[in-house]
């Protein structure tokens, strides 16, 4: 008999609500699992109501719910001790999966890059600001003579890309800055890609 998603999840939250200091260690895709298995409840009481069997529908839908409010209050209860493990070293963050990990190190980022800016009047944290060359680089028209040809001119080519971090700064020349966010989708300057893709900062879009 397969296992009841809503008793599953609410026994995890009983032992996140003892564990006060650490995480429970959770499947690395503990959050994507749950999802489809609320979406695949769903799709049985649709599969029910359209045979008229409402007592299956009913049963379904009450596991469902029950699912449903067992993993939101899962999911805050480790948001609150996530944000507690910001400030305080006996938070033991060991166990948190990719997606919190991700959140964990985005806020304490910005926590230190307000606290800097406020206190010192730092510029923007660096680990985010990438600088960028011109685009185009060429000879200025009193340098130029006879032998230039359009070869002369480097021309930077651009890529198609999608943003994976929550937010990417980029510093232009001119001293604007472009701020980017998850999954915007742009052409960037080459130059500018090569220093984002080591960073897993966005990925690559082939159109095909």
């Amino acid at each position: 008999m397969k296992r009841s998603l809503a008793n599953f999840i609410e026994e995890l939250k009983r032992a996140e609500k003892r564990s006060k200091n650490s995480f429970v260690k959770l499947d690395s895709n503990f959050y994507k699992e749950v999802i489809n298995e609320l979406e695949e409840l769903q799709v049985r009481a649709k599969q029910y109501f359209d045979e008229g069997n409402l007592e299956r529908v009913g049963e379904i839908t009450d596991e469902l719910n029950r699912a449903k409010k067992a993993f939101e209050d899962l999911v805050d209860l480790r948001i609150r001790k996530l944000l507690k493990g910001v400030i305080s070293p006996t938070v033991k963050t060991k166990n948190l999966t990719k997606e919190e990990m991700q959140l964990y190190t985005d806020i304490k980022s910005l926590i230190s890059e307000f606290r800097d800016s406020v206190i010192h009047g730092a510029p923007p944290h660096k680990s985010e600001v990438i600088v960028e060359e011109p685009a185009v680089v060429e000879r200025a028209p009193e340098e130029a003579d006879e032998s230039t040809t359009k070869k002369d001119i480097k021309e930077e080519r651009y890529v198609l890309v999608r943003v994976l971090a929550p937010k990417v700064r980029v510093v232009l020349p001119s001293g604007k800055i472009l701020a980017l966010r998850k999954e915007d989708v742009l052409h960037i300057p080459e130059k500018i890609y090569n220093i984002l893709i080591k960073r897993d900062k966005v990925e690559k879009i082939n159109l095909s």
